[in-house]
């Protein structure tokens, strides 16, 4: 679906014609649902957590501001995701790293680090007490599988900026992880 066309159906919807939405949410549903089965890995929770999102970005489709409507929703899916997690402190299989991470060489050792780490909750605190601006691409890449295209586009930053932003947030989370091994 074009911007132009997600644009047309969003103004319908503002516009009263709220079964219009139903278009987004035929065209979204699968890409939503794999993110938070990819997350939660529960069926149920993944289904329940997706219609949440789209319930969420229906009520605040008023805040939408142009652009592709998939990376506003997939923005603000990560965010119902987020808060869910947090909720119920749920931390299983939360941080991994791809099988194409021979791509990224000059990550390599950070990337060991983080493997021989296995407790979890201790990893999800160190990475949510970075900095914002390095947390969401670190967990957008890494968790969630996207290439850095995808993060920079769903971020908003250039290509060069997230690779900088996950170089760097790689760099502090392996500093911290050192300090605790300590």
């Amino acid at each position: 679906m074009s911007i132009e066309n997600e644009m047309s159906v969003v103004k319908k919807v503002l516009n009263g014609e709220v079964q219009a939405f139903e278009i987004l949410v035929l065209k979204y549903q699968s890409p939503i649902y794999n993110l938070m089965f990819r997350i939660f890995r529960d069926e149920n929770e993944a289904d329940d957590i997706a219609q949440e999102a789209f319930l969420k970005a229906f009520k605040k489709l008023n805040k939408f501001r142009g652009g592709r409507f998939f990376s506003w929703l997939y923005a603000l899916s990560l965010n119902v995701a987020r808060d869910r997690l947090r909720s119920k402190k749920k931390f299983d299989d939360l941080f991994y790293v791809p099988e194409n991470i021979a791509d990224y060489p000059d990550m390599t050792n950070e990337i060991k680090v983080m493997e021989d780490m296995r407790d979890a909750e201790k990893l999800y605190t160190l990475i949510e007490n970075l900095p914002l601006g390095y947390t969401e691409p670190l967990l957008m890449r890494f968790r969630e599988d996207l290439s850095l295209k995808e993060v920079a586009e769903l971020t908003g930053l250039g290509l060069s900026g997230t690779k900088m932003r996950i170089q760097r947030g790689l760099a502090m989370l392996r500093k911290r992880l050192e300090e605790q091994n300590d």
